[in-house]
């Protein structure tokens, strides 16, 4: 395990892997990374929420048909 002394060692750190973690006694308490790594995950774990929400929908019978809904679209916004 790479040891980090200064800033400038974590930000090149954080730049070549996307992401460090800290850990002390074997433990991992602390993950460090990149603006656009958290982005990333953030918008991954909404897709997942949202396709969660989508098959409960499902399952209560709240969904359209694919046709519909296309047609729907086409008669909204003349596609």
């Amino acid at each position: 395990m790479k040891e980090i002394s200064n800033f400038q060692d974590l930000e090149t750190a954080i730049t070549q892997n996307d992401k460090m973690i800290i850990q002390r006694n074997s433990d991992s308490n602390i993950i460090v990374m990149s603006m656009n790594e958290y982005n990333n995950k953030i918008m991954k774990i909404d897709i997942i929420k949202k396709l969660k929400q989508s098959e409960k929908e499902i399952e209560r019978g709240e969904g359209i048909d694919s046709d519909e809904f296309f047609e729907e679209l086409k008669a909204k916004f003349g596609y």
